[in-house]
């Protein structure tokens, strides 16, 4: 993954974090790193990975969502997430590879402590 890029200041790591479907993206991309070490997931599997952490049956309950959730992705969220270093998106093999930051993992991490389910 090499060094960690760092976004500058907090309000734009908050602001990156502020859409949840983000969030979850970021949040599958990071333990992906800490569970084998890849920062990379197909755009699909991405997709999927946002329904499951986003909606309450997940991706198995509405295979539809995954579709309109991978249009946004590509469209919506993915640009905002490369304009700001914290991933690249190949658009041509549909690769979404995450290049780390400890900001947004640290307001992640935080914002996964207040949960309450």
């Amino acid at each position: 993954v090499g060094p960690p890029h760092r976004v500058v200041d907090l309000a734009g790591t908050l602001a990156l974090v502020a859409a949840a479907a983000r969030r979850a993206l970021l949040s599958a991309l990071v333990e992906r790193v800490r569970d084998d070490s890849s920062a990379t997931l197909d755009l699909t599997a991405a997709a999927e990975a946002v329904v499951d952490r986003t909606t309450a049956g997940g991706a198995d309950a509405d295979p539809d969502a995954v579709a309109d959730v991978r249009l946004r992705l590509v469209h919506v969220h993915l640009p905002k997430l490369v304009e700001n270093g914290v991933v690249s998106f190949d658009s041509e093999d549909g690769v979404v590879r995450y290049r780390g930051d400890a900001d947004v993992e640290a307001v992640l991490a935080s914002l996964a402590g207040l949960r309450t389910d």
